[in-house]
């Protein structure tokens, strides 16, 4: 059975940061799940988050910003697009998790997660391991 690894915004923004510590474990990490026949997944919301940190937190040139999205767009990254009933999972999910401060964007990739049947992710936050999910990254 092919594992199946959900990819947060927090380890995309990681490789572009490039040669930091965690960067580095990102990037080793998604070579080895790739190495043993992984496959990868993230939602188009952890896409539409990592736009938004790229243009507008990070102010990057829009042809940087591009050549970084068309690469994961053709990357071996498939992207699962938000559905309606997805969207109602999500609130459902805001409602459960109500003591915590997870984003809309987390609850999302947590009901996308069901949906692929899968609970490996690699995030640098410890919102999936909360919410019942195994963060292969291993953070403290």
């Amino acid at each position: 059975m092919t594992k199946k690894v959900f990819i947060d915004t927090g380890a995309l923004i990681a490789l572009l940061e490039g040669e930091s510590e965690v960067s580095l474990r990102v990037f080793d990490l998604l070579k080895k799940v790739a190495n043993e026949g992984g496959k990868f997944f993230t939602s188009d919301y952890v896409l539409d988050e990592l736009l938004t940190w790229m243009r507008c937190k990070k102010k990057f040139d829009m042809k940087r910003v591009l050549k970084f999205i068309n690469s994961v767009h053709v990357s071996e990254i498939e992207v699962f697009g938000v559905t309606q009933d997805l969207f109602g999972d999500a609130l459902k999910l805001m409602d459960k998790y109500d003591d915590q401060y997870f984003s809309f964007t987390d609850c999302l990739s947590f009901a996308a997660m069901k949906e692929l049947k899968t609970k490996d992710v690699i995030a640098l936050d410890k919102h999936f391991v909360i919410a019942g999910f195994n963060n292969l990254l291993k953070i403290n």
